[in-house]
């Protein structure tokens, strides 16, 4: 369920440092300012087993090589010149893969007349740009959803649910499933409403104390820490989720990986721009000179055309457009996004722990643990992506359950109940093990035969 929502700047504040930690991966530290209590996540990201800072690396060597013409090692400030600049290198990061076209003299050129990789990379360094991207936002949109949560389930009215409460209230929100799929989805909650958990807005720069709560200082001891490796890991066996004490109340931390089309985008603009410079190419020689570069479209082709032409009056050769092409992807595939999502002292937000925008009744099963104290935790979703996530829900592993497990589950909850179960009521008290009225993929898994060990 897409919803439209706000982003604006929390009161509590984060700080974060990003660093490189011998082989455990590119480090990020986040932390938790509360009344100044602090509490601190870190996170550990590698990609396809390698640093971020690494592959980023291994990027800026090929675009240097790239602007090499004369492949002599270094950088005249001409070839310099045709080099991303930083801010068109970020906005290969949000899908803008033309952004050179916008940019032709916008590289980052040095001070000095000539430049070695190595400056080059020290350069870029500087500016953070080998690092994985922080962004923070605020979600705006649970408070009118907590409301009728409240309205439903708080029978004394005084703000806070009693364990008596918390009980009864399955049974009171159970009601609101009125297409009866077993979820509980937020416009059935409230007539009309949509909401989505947003993309994080706000950049986290260094040692920023501003208007942004969210500043990159390194972080002395974390209360939780947690790897990712893309490229070498299921997603979702990724993640982890934690729950603390800070300044009297409920801090929940929400970590998880999610994916990205970035990359699949990229893939799709790369071809898209190959067929274009080979309908340019009228005598296919491989190379696009003169009358033939009219025939080229606005954008990264037209640039590189510029660039080629600067140089040697050569024209555009198949053998500069790859090069450049295989830069840009090296680019892409070392971009790592870390969204801090803040979803405030929300009910919504602490069981709906798969941030489908939808309650099943699983999730309506843990409000008593969730809310020990009568209030619902802050909670804080932390979500790493290679590139700006396709959602922020979290990717449910049903691995190893029965096929006919996966087939009932119809909602996708990663439970049955006994209105998706197609057997009989006793054999679904059978396979329910704690007589909750809920069949687990695990049950599901406890019910099938044992393989025999061979004598």
């Amino acid at each position: 369920m897409r919803i439209a929502t706000s982003l604006c700047i929390a009161a509590i504040s984060f700080t974060a440092h990003a660093r490189a930690d011998g082989d455990s991966g590119s480090q990020v530290d986040l932390a938790i300012r509360l009344n100044h209590h602090v509490a601190g996540l870190e996170l550990r990201i590698s990609l396809e087993g390698k640093r971020v800072a690494d592959q980023r690396r291994d990027a800026l060597r090929k675009l240097f090589d790239w602007a090499d013409r004369d492949h002599d090692g270094k950088l005249t400030r001409s070839e310099a010149a045709a080099l991303p600049s930083p801010l068109t290198l970020r906005l290969y990061e949000w899908g803008i893969f033309h952004a050179s076209a916008a940019e032709p003299q916008g590289g980052h050129v040095p001070q000095e007349e000539f430049t070695t990789f190595d400056a080059y990379a020290v350069s870029m360094a500087k500016l953070g740009s080998l690092e994985p991207t922080v962004a923070y936002g605020k979600v705006l949109s649970m408070a009118s959803l907590d409301a009728e949560l409240m309205k439903r389930i708080d029978l004394d009215k005084d703000g806070l649910l009693s364990p008596k409460e918390m009980t009864q209230a399955e049974q009171r929100l159970r009601i609101l499933d009125v297409d009866n799929d077993g979820l509980i989805a937020s416009d059935e909650i409230l007539r009309g409403f949509r909401s989505v958990y947003p993309y994080a807005a706000k950049k986290v720069g260094p040692n920023r104390h501003d208007a942004i709560p969210v500043s990159l200082e390194r972080l002395a001891k974390p209360d939780l820490s947690v790897r990712f490796d893309f490229g070498t890991q299921d997603l979702a066996k990724q993640g982890a989720r934690s729950s603390l004490v800070l300044a009297g109340k409920t801090i929940r931390w929400d970590v998880r990986a999610a994916p990205s089309d970035l990359r699949a985008s990229f893939h799709r603009f790369r071809a898209e721009q190959m067929q274009a410079f080979r309908n340019a190419d009228a005598n296919e020689d491989g190379v696009v000179l003169g009358a033939e570069s009219r025939n080229l479209p606005a954008g990264i082709l037209s640039f590189l055309m510029r660039t080629e032409d600067a140089a040697d009056k050569g024209g555009l050769s198949n053998r500069k457009v790859r090069p450049f092409f295989d830069a840009q992807e090296a680019w892409i595939r070392g971009h790592v996004l870390v969204s801090v999502l803040d979803h405030g002292e929300s009910i919504f937000a602490a069981m709906d722990e798969d941030r489908d925008g939808a309650l099943s009744l699983m999730e309506l099963r843990k409000l008593k643990e969730l809310m020990r104290d009568g209030r619902p935790p802050h909670v804080f979703q932390v979500v790493v992506s290679p590139g700006r996530p396709n959602y922020a829900r979290n990717v449910r592993s049903n691995a190893g359950a029965p096929d006919w497990f996966l087939a009932m589950d119809t909602n996708n909850d990663g439970s049955l109940s006994p209105e998706e179960f197609v057997g009989t009521r006793e054999e679904f008290r059978r396979l329910d093990r704690n007589s909750d009225e809920l069949l687990t993929a695990e049950e599901a898994m406890g019910a099938m035969p044992k393989a025999k060990t061979p004598p």
